[in-house]
């Protein structure tokens, strides 16, 4: 049950919005957002390379299907670096809502995957969804994918030492519910790992046998005293 708020866990990055509202920075991030709208502080930039033959038809059409998408309250372009002979092409969107709000995150993937390939369709244009709030977008993807992994090495390491420290296939936690059986191992295993003296007690057992012998030798002649 403790474990259950996991699945729900976002990965993501602070931004200015986090800051403590004391702070000019936070009151910045606040004016903007109340002025220009919560995704104003997190604009996103869509670029090209121009190829021969687009003409400016092309590109608006990019701005309307940008523009008809629900999570987009402006779109804004196309911005020729060179009105006279062009070589890129810009867009610059704002989301309807915060940078770090996951409503943003799944604009990122809509843009990416149904917003941009039908309308581009045709044209050999290639337009990349970029900007800060994109790029946090793509490392937390990366990060997420590979979250399983991490934790199953995590647990097959630690699974490890313990077989080795404690010799023992089962947990140590488990020897409560199952006693002595939870140090069983095979004879073959127990051959191969290493023996780690934890507690610093593995060369005294003959002192603790010998001291058990005179203690045994004590109780015979007070006996027959």
């Amino acid at each position: 049950m403790l474990a259950v708020p996991l699945f729900g866990l976002r990965l993501g990055f602070a931004d200015e919005g986090n800051y403590p509202e004391s702070t000019t920075t936070r009151r910045a991030y606040d004016l903007v957002a109340e002025g220009f709208g919560p995704g104003y502080n997190g604009r996103l930039v869509l670029a090209a390379e121009m190829v021969e033959g687009i003409d400016e038809a092309s590109l608006t059409a990019i701005t309307g299907a940008l523009d008809d998408d629900p999570g987009v309250a402006l779109a804004m372009g196309p911005i020729m670096n060179d009105p006279q002979a062009p070589t890129a092409v810009l867009w610059q969107v704002v989301p309807a809502t915060a940078p770090q709000d996951s409503q943003t995150s799944d604009l990122v993937h809509r843009l990416r995957d149904e917003v941009l390939p039908p309308v581009v369709a045709g044209t050999g244009l290639d337009v990349s969804v970029a900007g800060p709030v994109a790029m946090n977008v793509d490392f937390t993807d990366y990060l997420g994918e590979r979250l399983p992994i991490f934790f199953a090495a995590v647990l097959l390491l630690s699974f490890l030492l313990l077989m080795v420290v404690f010799r023992s296939l089962l947990v140590p936690a488990t020897m409560e519910l199952l006693g002595d059986r939870n140090w069983w191992m095979p004879r073959w295993l127990g051959r191969v790992l290493p023996t780690i003296d934890v507690e610093g007690e593995g060369g005294n057992t003959e002192t603790i046998g010998t001291a058990g012998s005179h203690s045994a030798a004590e109780e015979s002649t007070l006996e027959s005293v």
